[in-house]
């Protein structure tokens, strides 16, 4: 029991931090990683909530979690995207003026990257492209750092569209440091992740 409400802590403080990450990033009108970054890039196209778009882009790496991870990894996965769309929609509600792109783009990118890593050693993910990065972590000791970037550059393609030169190039800021913090902590990620997929 002990070790299981230290696992939801650790996750709980993960999700909140990166919470914060994605609304700071949000504010000064950019990107970021993973499915976060794709649903805050598509709401420009599509006009739906945050919450709902991240719900759905998030649906088929679920179904890849069940399927190649296992209930015990999809539940605290599926846990840990609620409490961020629950914690990113309660931050939305706080009156904020508007940060500089720059420190939307380093900090924002820093504290998505730290929540994540959080969000991993609590032996969870974000879903998305984290679930995808585990998978291949397990199976072919691929830098999860490096997979979850690879996405992110599809993100960063449409960015670039939607958002101009300078903010689509401050958002891939952003999705590189993110995913810098990510790759150093990838043995620790390693280990905890196949924890909870033996689990």
């Amino acid at each position: 029991m002990g070790t299981s409400m230290k696992r939801f802590g650790l996750n709980l403080i993960g999700c909140f931090v990166l919470a914060v990450g994605i609304q700071l990033t949000n504010l000064a009108d950019l990107a970021t990683s993973g499915a976060a970054g794709l649903s805050l890039t598509l709401i420009e196209l599509i006009n739906l909530p945050f919450t709902v778009m991240f719900f759905i882009i998030n649906l088929p790496f679920f179904i890849l979690a069940l399927w190649k991870l296992g209930v015990f990894y999809t539940l605290h996965s599926l846990l840990s995207v609620t409490l961020v769309t629950g914690i990113s929609a309660g931050l939305q509600t706080i009156p904020i003026q508007d940060i500089s792109v720059y420190s939307g783009s380093i900090l924002g990118g820093f504290l998505v990257g730290a929540g994540a890593v959080v969000i991993f050693l609590s032996q969870s993910s974000m879903g998305g492209a984290t679930i995808l990065a585990v998978y291949l972590q397990q199976r072919n000791a691929i830098d999860p750092g490096k997979v979850i970037f690879g996405f992110d550059l599809m993100v960063a393609s449409i960015s670039f569209l939607l958002l101009g030169v300078q903010n689509g190039f401050l958002t891939i800021v952003n999705i590189f440091v993110c995913s810098l913090v990510i790759s150093l902590s990838k043995k620790a990620i390693h280990t905890s992740t196949r924890q909870a997929v033996r689990a």
